[in-house]
C-alpha cells in the first residue's frame, strides 16, 4: 500500500464484501499509508492497518479463515484455512533455483489465484503455471450528462517512470499536435498521484515541462470529487500504457482499464494504446485503440470536430 491505486481499491472492495458476509477483517500491509493519505484518495476505513511483513504474514496467516494477498510475486506461504492470491501481474516468473522455485509452487497450491482480466490470466498461466479466476475490478458507475460536457480530453493514472508507465510523456506531445490543428480550444488534464521515489518525481518534472505552454493541466492527488467532475466535463478519455514497451515487457501493457471503464461510464469516449486488458473493453463501437502517435492525434481530431460521432 506504499503507492494507492487500483489494487488497493480492489482489496478494500473485497474487505467491504467480505465483512458484508459476516467476515471480520483485519487489514495489513508491509508499508502502511497514512489515514489522511488514504481518505485523500477516497479509501474510507474505521479499520486499523497493521504492519506486516512477509515472516509476519507466514505466521500470523495460522489464525484466519481466509488470507486475501494483493501480489505482483508468487505470493509467501499462508496457513489460513482458505487463501487468494490478487495478482495484479506476475511480474516474473518462478525462480530458477530448484528448491526456491518448489518452494514457490508449493506456496501456490495453498492459493486461488484471481486476476483482473484474461490479458493477466495468460500471463499468470504462462510464467506461474496455474490457473486463476478472472473477476473484473468493482467500477463505481458514473452520470453520464451531456449537457456538461466540455472540449477536454482527460487521462487519469500514476505518473510512474518505469514498470506500469501511464506514459503521460507521450500523451502530452500528442496533444501538443492536436492543440495546433484544433486552435487550442481544447485542454488535456492528467490526474493522479505520484510516489516519493526519485525517479517518479523526476518523471513528473518532465512531463510538466513538455507541458509547458500548452492549455494542458497536470493534477496531483485529486480529491474523489473533483475527479467525478473531471470525468463528467471530459468529452475524450486517452490511455497510452504500453506503448513504446518490448515483447518481453509485458507487465508495461495496462492489466485491466479501471479509469477507462470510469471515464466511460461518464460518456467520454475512450482513445487508448492497444495492447493488453484495454482490448477487452475498448471496442470499435465504443472507442478507439490506437497503435501510433499519429493513429490518436487524427482520431482525436476527428472526434473533436464532430461532436455528434462523441455522443453516439
Amino acid at each position: 500500500m506504499s503507492s494507492l491505486g487500483g489494487g488497493e481499491r480492489y482489496l478494500f472492495a473485497a474487505a467491504d464484501v467480505l465483512r458484508s458476509t459476516g467476515y471480520a477483517v483485519e487489514l495489513a500491509a508491509p508499508e502502511v499509508p497514512t489515514r489522511r493519505a488514504l481518505e485523500a484518495l477516497g479509501f474510507h476505513t474505521t479499520d486499523p492497518i497493521r504492519r506486516l511483513g512477509k515472516w509476519q504474514y507466514i505466521a500470523a496467516s495460522a489464525r484466519y479463515d481466509l488470507a486475501v494477498c494483493l501480489t505482483n510475486d508468487p505470493p509467501p506461504p499462508s496457513l489460513a484455512r482458505r487463501s487468494i492470491a490478487v495478482v495484479q501481474f506476475p511480474m516474473h516468473g518462478l525462480s530458477s533455483l530448484p528448491p526456491r522455485r518448489m518452494a514457490e509452487r508449493v506456496a501456490l497450491r495453498r492459493y486461488q489465484c484471481v486476476v483482473y482480466s484474461e490479458y493477466v490470466l495468460s500471463w499468470v498461466k504462462q510464467r506461474w503455471a496455474v490457473d486463476a479466476t478472472v473477476i473484473h475490478p468493482p467500477i463505481e458507475q458514473g452520470h453520464y450528462d451531456a449537457g456538461a460536457k466540455r472540449p477536454m480530453i482527460l487521462s487519469v493514472g500514476r505518473f510512474f517512470a518505469a514498470q506500469h508507465s501511464k506514459r503521460q510523456d507521450v500523451l502530452v506531445r500528442a496533444f501538443g499536435r492536436v492543440a495546433e490543428q484544433l486552435g487550442g480550444a481544447w485542454r488535456l488534464v492528467l490526474a493522479g498521484v505520484v510516489a516519493e521515489r526519485a525517479a517518479d518525481r523526476a518523471f513528473l518534472d518532465d512531463v510538466r515541462r513538455a507541458a509547458d505552454g500548452l492549455p494542458v493541466d497536470i493534477e496531483i492527488d485529486v480529491a474523489p470529487d473533483r475527479l467525478a467532475q473531471l470525468y463528467t466535463e471530459a468529452s475524450l478519455y486517452w490511455h497510452g500504457a504500453g506503448y513504446g514497451r518490448t515483447a518481453d515487457e509485458p507487465e508495461k501493457a495496462e492489466h485491466f482499464g479501471m479509469t477507462t471503464v470510469e471515464a466511460m461510464s461518464y460518456g467520454a469516449v475512450p482513445l487508448v494504446y492497444d495492447d493488453g486488458g484495454q482490448r477487452e473493453i475498448v471496442t470499435d463501437d465504443v472507442g478507439v485503440r490506437w497503435t501510433t502517435v499519429d493513429e490518436l492525434v487524427d482520431a482525436t481530431t476527428q472526434l473533436a470536430a464532430d461532436a455528434g460521432a462523441r455522443g453516439q
